[in-house]
């Protein structure tokens, strides 16, 4: 981090702590799919079953769309933050190697 300025690093600091969130948000969203999924599937076996229970379908849908919202809302917060971590990173400029002398321009090189 040679020659970088305090809001590089604090930029820097930001995403880093950004990247925590963004995992969570994705687990979460992930967890809705798969609870959308198995109810989509238990709904496709009652609704082949002619004996079935139209309460526990409807109590299926009902879940299958909740896990779903649920889904889409994570999904929206996710991208407001990929979004941020984006604009972060552009406004990080490119550091210095280690092996670039110091200078105030190449006529102070060695």
């Amino acid at each position: 981090s040679r020659r970088a300025s305090d809001e590089t690093l604090d930029a820097a600091r930001q995403i880093s702590s950004r990247n925590n969130e963004r995992v969570s948000l994705i687990q979460a969203r992930d967890a809705s799919l798969q609870t959308r999924n198995e109810q989509s599937k238990s709904i496709g076996m009652l609704m082949r079953n002619p004996d079935r229970d139209e309460e526990e379908v409807e109590k299926a849908k009902s879940l299958s769309q909740a896990a779903s919202d649920e889904a889409a809302i994570v999904e929206e917060k996710l991208a407001a933050l990929e979004d941020e971590v984006s604009s972060l990173l552009a406004g990080i400029p490119n550091l210095l190697d280690d092996n670039v002398p110091f200078g105030a321009d190449d006529t102070d090189n060695e």
